[in-house]
């Protein structure tokens, strides 16, 4: 499959020979990138509603779950079309568990190929859903561990106790890599409040991913899928 992409579409995209998860990574950011425009503008018009204007308010809300339901309805069908993609495991994790209902995700994650049910964060999420159970009581979220740039390995758990932000994201990732300068400046303003970042790249090129947090200026732990 050939995909093909533009500056706009990629700011900072580069020229590279991307292997076969990095281009479905990719063709899932330029699926998204309407719904991420349309969320911005419903966050702009929600930091202008009162706390008087419920009228206002109620019609939000019906923009909102109008908004949830479209971005439900793209992300399950990526993860349907595309099994033995990486990206399907993290977009599930990240965009749906809090959206569904477990007997759903169980489904979206048992449809996906056993080469990507089968990696260390597969396993760790295959694992919380049979921890997790029936029970309606918050649960921890699945431990996991990857190699940072000096082969050290470093799992979630080690961050117990912080408030901690799973940060998926890679080098040849325009929308990513634009969004980094929100990411850092949230991490300066709270790291000092029990607040940290837990940086998971897909990147397949390692002097690529090192050169991006260089310049990117990413200090938290990051580390390589």
């Amino acid at each position: 499959m050939t995909l093909g992409f533009t500056a706009g579409d990629f700011p900072v995209a580069q020229s590279v020979k991307a292997g076969q998860q990095t281009r479905w990574m990719q063709e899932y950011h330029t699926i998204m990138k309407p719904l991420q425009t349309e969320a911005r503008a419903l966050n702009e018009e929600a930091q202008q509603i009162g706390p008087d204007k419920a009228e206002m308010m109620a019609s939000f809300r019906e923009k909102a779950q109008g908004f949830d339901q479209r971005l439900q309805k793209a992300t399950k069908t990526f993860i349907k079309d595309h099994p033995k993609a990486v990206a399907s495991l993290f977009v599930l994790y990240g965009e749906l568990k809090r959206r569904i209902s477990k007997h759903e995700f169980a489904s979206l994650f048992n449809g996906l190929d056993q080469s990507v049910r089968s990696t260390t964060f597969g396993k760790t999420v295959g694992m919380s859903m049979v921890e997790d159970g029936a029970s309606t009581q918050p649960v921890a979220a699945p431990d996991f561990a990857q190699a940072d740039p000096d082969g050290k390995m470093i799992s979630l758990s080690s961050f117990r106790g912080k408030y901690v932000l799973i940060d998926f994201w890679a080098s040849w990732c325009g929308p990513c890599r634009q969004e980094n300068p929100n990411v850092v400046a949230a991490y300066n303003k709270y790291k000092d409040k029990n607040f940290t970042i837990f940086g998971v790249s897909l990147d397949e090129e390692k002097s690529r991913w090192v050169q991006a947090i260089k310049q990117d200026k990413l200090t938290w732990t990051r580390c390589l899928t």
